[in-house]
Parts: structure tokens; C-alpha cells; sequence
């Protein structure tokens, strides 16, 4: 019923948006098609009938449109739908559908002050539905300095039927960044950000809670390339014991690492690579792993 009535609300706030939206000056929109090759981490079954936790090969096509409409020179409203389908070397298929629209505006009339609110659905194949509402304070200190200020709602709504029962869950996010964009030298941006992420589920063992941090720094040797070094940190602690043959409560650290080069085909082209390093320390032996993993991704653009 929650999840029904959330759902309803977040539908009816895109569709009165987009309803205003018309109103509006609607700037170019922009279309795009990317391909990507990628690691990540999933459950794979070996052959005793474990899930533990590897890095799998993931293909990913992802279309996207994105609409744009300017109210009074300083409001502005932003209209994303995407659909992507996923294939992985050893576990099933993915096909998400998602829609989310941005309404940003002043604070107060001070342009240098910015609220952001974000709202938006996402349907993954039979797998769950979640809608989500966010909300940024995004505030530009000087023309180099900009800090940020999130705070995200989100409900996933798993589909018991065609899963495991006790996933539903509330999700809140908080986060703040501080972003630099150096006006000297070839570093054109550094940022960094800490953050909570807290999940709440049916099922205790699902529970967790989770402080982290995101560095960044971009540089640009050449007009057509970009370096990005990155750094990610987390740690996640669980409730409730993991399972009968491990009763605890699950308790992980996760670092990642890695550079990303990215190449400038043309205004509406681009080839991005990365390489990295990635592990995760976890108390439960089979949720551990750790080893390189890479990245290369295409995208166009149309407009």
C-alpha cells in the first residue's frame, strides 16, 4: 500500500511539472546512445549451491533522452527518461526502465543559491520498482568553490514472486561535497564528498548502515582528453546475523580505486577507459573479494 501511494505521488508530481513544463521555453533537448564494458560485483552460485560475492563482466546499451525548460532565465526544469539493457558472463540479464525529472530554482531570489528537487521511478525487469524523491542545496561559494547538500528518499518495492520474500525496503541518503574548479594549471576539477546511506528492509538481515567517501580529480593534459583519478571508501555494517551457518551480523570495507581516461572524438562523440583496483573485507568469507577491474564506454550524442 505504501509503495502504491508513494508511487502515485512521484507520478503525479512529473505529470504536473511536465504539464507546467509546456508553459515554458524548452531549450534543445539532447538524446544520447552509450555502450559500456564493465566490472562489477554480484552473487554468483558455484557449484555447491553458494552465492558468493565476484567480480562479473557486464555489457551495458543504454539510451536516454534529456529535455530542458527554462523559466524566467533562472528556474529550470529537467525531463530524463532512460531505458538500459545489462548482460553479465554468469548471472542473468537486466532491462531498466526510468524516468525522473529536476526542478532547480534560486533560494531567495540569490542565484548563487540553488535547490534542486529531484524526483523519479525505475522499473527493473520482473526483479522491483523504486521511486524516488531528493532534494540539494547547491551553493556556489566563489567561482571556484561549490558545496553541496543532498538528502534522498527512496522505496524498492522487490517482486517476491519472481525473487525472495523480506527485500522491500526504505532507503535514505545524505551526502555533502565540495567541488573545485582550480582557474590555473591543468587540474579542472577536484571534488570530495561524505556520506550516509541507510537501508532499511522487511527482513532484519538485509538492515544496514553505511558511511562513506568519493574523491576525485580531474585533470586536462590537451583539449581533447581528460584524466580522472578516483578514490572510493565505505564501510557497511548489517543487522541481524547473516545466515544459520554464519550467525552474525555482516560487516564489510570496501575500497576502490582507479584512473579514467577519457577522449573527445568530436562535440558529440566520446571513448572513455579506466582501470582500477577493487576490495571488499568483509567478516563473512563469502561476501570478500578483491582484484583489478576495468571500464571502457562509448557514447553519442544527437541534438
Amino acid at each position: 500500500m505504501f509503495s502504491k501511494c508513494f508511487s502515485t505521488f512521484v507520478i503525479a508530481t512529473l505529470a504536473m511539472t511536465s504539464a507546467y513544463a509546456e508553459k515554458s521555453n524548452l531549450q534543445d533537448p539532447v538524446y544520447s546512445f552509450s555502450a559500456k564494458i564493465d566490472q562489477v560485483d554480484k552473487l554468483v552460485e558455484d557449484p555447491m549451491g553458494v552465492l558468493a560475492a565476484e567480480h562479473v563482466t557486464r555489457m551495458s546499451l543504454e539510451t536516454k533522452a534529456r529535455f530542458r525548460w527554462r523559466f524566467d532565465g533562472k528556474k529550470h526544469l529537467f525531463v530524463e527518461p532512460f531505458l538500459r539493457k545489462s548482460t553479465f558472463d554468469r548471472v542473468e540479464d537486466e532491462l531498466v526502465l526510468g524516468f525522473f525529472a529536476e526542478y532547480r530554482h534560486p533560494l531567495a531570489n540569490n542565484v548563487k543559491i540553488q535547490l534542486r528537487w529531484r524526483s523519479g521511478l525505475e522499473l527493473k525487469d520482473d526483479v522491483f520498482t523504486r521511486v524516488a524523491a531528493q532534494v540539494a542545496l547547491n551553493t556556489r561559494h566563489t567561482s571556484s568553490r561549490t558545496s553541496r547538500v543532498t538528502a534522498r528518499y527512496r522505496y524498492r518495492d522487490q517482486n517476491e514472486t519472481k525473487t525472495f520474500s523480506g527485500y522491500d525496503q526504505h532507503e535514505a541518503f545524505v551526502s555533502f561535497q565540495q567541488i573545485w574548479k582550480p582557474t590555473r594549471g591543468n587540474v579542472s576539477r577536484v571534488a570530495g564528498m561524505v556520506y550516509g546511506d541507510f537501508r532499511q528492509a522487511e527482513a532484519v538481515e538485509f538492515d544496514y548502515a553505511e558511511i562513506g567517501v568519493r574523491l576525485n580529480a580531474r585533470f586536462e593534459p590537451h583539449r581533447d582528453w581528460d584524466l580522472t583519478a578516483f578514490a572510493k571508501a565505505f564501510i557497511r555494517e548489517y543487522d541481524g546475523k547473516f545466515s544459520s551457518d554464519y550467525d552474525f551480523a555482516r560487516r564489510d570495507k570496501k575500497l576502490s580505486v582507479g584512473l579514467e581516461a577519457k577522449y573527445q572524438i568530436d562535440k558529440k562523440q566520446s571513448l572513455a577507459g579506466a582501470l582500477g583496483w577493487e576490495v571488499n573485507q568483509s567478516n563473512v568469507d563469502i561476501r570478500s573479494y578483491s582484484g583489478p577491474v576495468f571500464r571502457l564506454q562509448y557514447v553519442r550524442k544527437f541534438n
